[in-house]
């Protein structure tokens, strides 16, 4: 049957038309139609578009997830441009995420974007029914909490992910989250065999939301404290001191000093060791951690990408609670 000239898709299992099929068919080798038919139903919403962001936006739109709707209420600056390949110069004082929409559907027709700007739409707890999956980017300790609270409790998958300099952090919590993974099956001695089959494995984990996640108490062996990645510590420093002012991010090394008072009393309280090193860290940061930086954005945003698509899709294991 034809409609306007048009010949209807043909439809695969589980509703995959042929054209879509076609598409894909790299990614429906990879992790099957199961997973890819979740993923073309389901909605995101994205806050902020700034370097990491564009990484993701560019990496689910790809992937054929069924809308994505994007939250800024800023305006492109020169500094956006370092990072926002979806915006050019001339998009300088616009709206930062309806100056990319364009470039952005052009990556995929299919994906259905929607540009939105206010922000007190966060604070409305039946604005999340309409998503599937919500991702906050280089938003302020204070907004992931109380955004996290609200999906939380509705039970939704919620992402928070931001940089700091040349660092950066991922959080989840996919509430009670089910996924499959495969591997290989094992003789009783737990030695693989030759001809050893592919086995597919039902897995599942229960989250905590952030505020559960920040308030853990880090009880390690001064052994295995001081295996810690420095930059947890100094994540951990970062948010009170945005705590203290307002959601603000360090704007120059003079408060490389406040940084340093703040970990005095937070990581003990924490169970984290003041490292002898941090002091330089803490510099870095106050110098760095306002700017977006390329190589940094490019590689969390495709690790938070490629877990939102393992989330949504149902395959393999998330990311830890927090990862710095």
């Amino acid at each position: 049957m034809a409609t306007n000239g048009h010949a209807e898709p043909v439809s695969t299992q589980e509703g995959i038309s042929e054209a879509e099929a076609a598409l894909y068919d790299r990614q429906i080798r990879l992790w099957g139609v199961e997973a890819q038919n979740r993923m073309r139903k389901a909605a995101v919403l994205l806050v902020c578009l700034r370097g990491i962001a564009t990484e993701i936006t560019k990496n689910i739109v790809l992937a054929g997830i069924g809308s994505l709707s994007i939250l800024d209420d800023q305006a492109v600056t020169e500094e956006d441009l370092a990072t926002g390949f979806f915006l050019r110069e001339s998009d300088i004082g616009a709206n930062r995420a309806q100056a990319a929409q364009e470039r952005i559907q052009l990556l995929n027709p299919r994906v259905q974007i929607s540009i939105l700007h206010d922000m007190s739409l966060l604070s409305d707890e039946h604005f999340y029914s309409r998503f599937d999956l919500i991702c906050l980017t280089d938003s302020s300790v204070e907004l992931i909490e109380r955004v996290n609270a609200l999906t939380h409790k509705m039970g939704k998958q919620f992402y928070a992910t931001g940089s700091f300099g040349m660092n950066g952090y991922a959080f989840c919590d996919l509430g009670k989250h089910s996924y499959v993974i495969e591997q290989q099956e094992r003789r009783p001695d737990g030695t693989l065999s030759e001809d050893a089959k592919k086995l597919t494995v039902q897995r599942s984990v229960d989250f905590v939301d952030f505020a559960t996640a920040q308030a853990y108490v880090w009880n390690l062996s001064p052994k295995k404290r001081r295996k810690l990645n420095p930059a947890l510590s100094a994540l951990f420093v970062l948010w009170e001191y945005q705590r203290q002012h307002h959601g603000l991010m360090p704007a120059n090394e003079s408060v490389a000093s406040a940084l340093s008072a703040i970990g005095t009393t937070t990581l003990p309280a924490k169970g984290l060791e003041i490292a002898s090193d941090l002091d330089a860290f803490y510099r870095d940061i106050a110098r760095t951690a306002s700017y977006d930086f390329m190589p940094s954005c490019a590689v969390l945003g495709g690790i938070v990408g490629q877990d939102i698509l393992n989330a949504l899709g149902g395959r393999e294991a998330p990311l830890h609670r927090i990862d710095a």
